[in-house]
């Protein structure tokens, strides 16, 4: 579970019938909007839409080995900064890859996925 309080992102895992102690991640949560997760073979993947424009937002990878977490840092298209619309684009943890799906501005749909 995943949750933002005082401009900070937390987490705590539930086992069995117990809540793991709560961690905070190394992110600043202020504009925090969107928020999409997933697992690879090393741990769980969390993935922030931040406010970058009026409706786009610039995604963020953070990335848990061994109970640890690491802010990896915004995602990059080429040289430029990854946003989407949440409304109109999906992202999905698969085969330990990030997939990315959005519409293209002639209407076509863009797929793009990067190892993580």
């Amino acid at each position: 579970m995943f949750w933002t309080a005082d401009g900070k992102l937390f987490t705590s895992v539930r086992e069995e019938d117990t809540w793991s102690t709560t961690q905070t991640l190394p992110m600043d949560a202020v504009d925090l909007r969107y928020g999409w997760t997933g697992v690879t073979s090393d741990g769980a993947v969390f993935v922030a839409g931040k406010r970058f424009a009026s409706d786009r937002y610039e995604l963020r990878l953070l990335l848990e080995k061994s109970g640890t977490w690491t802010d990896a840092g915004t995602l990059r298209e080429s040289n430029e900064t990854l946003v989407i619309d949440p409304e109109t684009a999906g992202l999905a943890v698969a085969r330990g890859q990030l997939a990315v799906v959005r519409p293209a501005a002639d209407g076509a749909v863009e797929f793009g996925m990067a190892p993580l």
